[in-house]
């Protein structure tokens, strides 16, 4: 028993202890992730580099790029001059513009001096579609067997999983709703944009696992297309179990296209519920 004033070393020790294990828990899984992503980086191939600086577009302001747009396309405009390479513009037109992203980027780009004219190009096309997204991605970079989640569902087989390998694939952009509770209307600016289905397709017929979780906003709100990707997934003989995210709304408007993915192989769907109130939007 400690007499009063004085100090108990082994509280002290004690309190010690438990700070340095609290932080070198918190930052063990930090440092093997960094570890992780640190070998990625070095085993990745540089062969085949083309020289072409590609710039992402960005929603316009009054039809000019606003100032984090311009500070991409004034990096990329270093590079290349460094580099000697070309510059790869990506993005249509979004929201009240009346002109594509990638075509308001050229125009700036073409302003700065050092006559970066001729190396300039532009994709203008995803006004409709996202293929700016393409080629597809690197997943021979990471490994897939540790890439697990829940997965539910009626009627699965006998001893199927709980933790299946999953893949996540997203073949749209965007939601034509404007509901007051959600923030893709403020992201997309009320566009729905849908990638070209052989494209779609041949990324879910590469992948090695068979469990495909869709991170699209809507996957069925563009009926025709998922009509498309429905029939082109059966054509072409893939065979996968797939969870995509969708509205009641559009359950109850086209029960006959959520039985047809059912017949390809959807296993269940995230479908949130909105409580309308009066003065909500949905």
């Amino acid at each position: 028993m400690n007499t009063p004033g004085t100090i108990d070393r082994d509280e002290i020790g004690t309190l010690a202890l438990t700070v340095l294990v609290g932080v070198a828990a918190a930052g063990l899984p930090f440092l093997i992730a960094f570890v992780r992503v640190l070998g990625v980086g070095l085993r990745t191939k540089t062969e085949g580099a083309t020289g072409v600086v590609v710039v992402s577009g960005k929603r316009l302001v009054e039809d000019r790029p606003d100032r984090d747009y311009r500070a991409r396309l004034e990096t990329a405009a270093r590079v290349a001059a460094v580099s000697s390479g070309r510059i790869l513009i990506l993005a249509g037109r979004i929201g009240a513009a009346s002109i594509t992203e990638a075509l308001a980027g050229g125009r700036m780009l073409r302003k700065l001096p050092g006559g970066l004219g001729p190396c300039i190009m532009l994709e203008q096309t995803s006004h409709d579609t996202l293929t700016n997204l393409l080629p597809l991605p690197r997943r021979d970079l990471w490994d897939t067997r540790h890439y697990r989640s829940i997965w539910t569902g009626e009627k699965l087989p006998r001893w199927h999983p709980l933790f299946p390998r999953v893949a996540m694939v997203r073949t749209s952009w965007g939601c034509r709703m404007k509901c007051s509770f959600c923030i893709v209307p403020h992201l997309c600016g009320g566009i729905h944009r849908t990638r070209p289905v052989q494209s779609g397709v041949d990324e879910i017929a590469s992948l090695d696992v068979d469990h495909v979780y869709f991170c699209d906003d809507e996957n069925f709100i563009d009926e025709p297309f998922a009509w498309a990707l429905a029939e082109a997934l059966d054509a072409r003989g893939v065979k996968k179990r797939y969870f995509p995210w969708t509205r009641t709304t559009t359950v109850n408007r086209s029960p006959e296209l959520l039985r047809r993915w059912r017949e390809i192989g959807l296993d269940a769907r995230s479908a949130p519920v909105a409580l309308p109130r009066s003065s909500a939007r949905a």
